[in-house]
């Protein structure tokens, strides 16, 4: 008997110690149910953020493509077009005072004159109307200017202008030079 009031004692004094544990391990599970929420929300946000940095992932390589294409199509520009600028540099530096003279003392130039004449002026900053390029071809620095143009820096107004010269079917040099060998 003497076991089983032992026994009884050590139940009772058992469950004293789980009733004042009881509370501790109420707030343990709560804690453990709130911190489960948490990391729930938590992988929520985690891949709502992950989503999205792949929807700008995506975002940043379409405009790296495109810019690279770009980049390629404007190398490829600037390779059909350098022929054509070294070959204008060619006749630039080619041009005599002479030939810049036959041009000057006409009173009224053939159109396709000023079609190579008027282009040269605006990228000069000159009025691009004959007395200005009477002028301008009566100056002796005028073909150090030509080729001194920054070719890299032309603003896109500039090039817009000069469309209108570079588009025209008149604008073939074989056909400028039967009408003046400086133009």
């Amino acid at each position: 008997m003497d076991k089983l009031q032992e026994t009884s004692g050590n139940v009772e004094e058992l469950k004293s110690e789980l009733g004042e544990l009881e509370p501790e391990l109420k707030a343990t599970q709560e804690e453990g149910q709130r911190l489960t929420h948490a990391l729930a929300h938590h992988r929520s946000q985690v891949s709502t953020v992950r989503d999205q940095m792949l929807t700008q992932e995506d975002k940043v390589k379409e405009r790296s493509d495109a810019v690279t294409a770009l980049g390629e199509e404007i190398a490829q520009e600037v390779g059909e077009a350098l022929p054509g600028l070294e070959a204008a540099e060619k006749s630039i530096r080619a041009l005599d005072k002479k030939d810049l003279v036959e041009v000057r003392v006409l009173n009224k130039p053939p159109d396709i004159v000023l079609l190579v004449l008027e282009p040269i002026c605006i990228l000069l900053s000159v009025k691009p109307e004959w007395s200005a390029i009477k002028t301008l071809l009566g100056d002796p620095t005028m073909t150090k200017r030509m080729l001194e143009v920054e070719k890299d820096t032309i603003s896109d107004a500039t090039l817009r202008k000069l469309k209108k010269y570079t588009e025209s079917p008149k604008f073939v040099p074989d056909e400028v030079g039967k009408v003046s060998k400086p133009c």
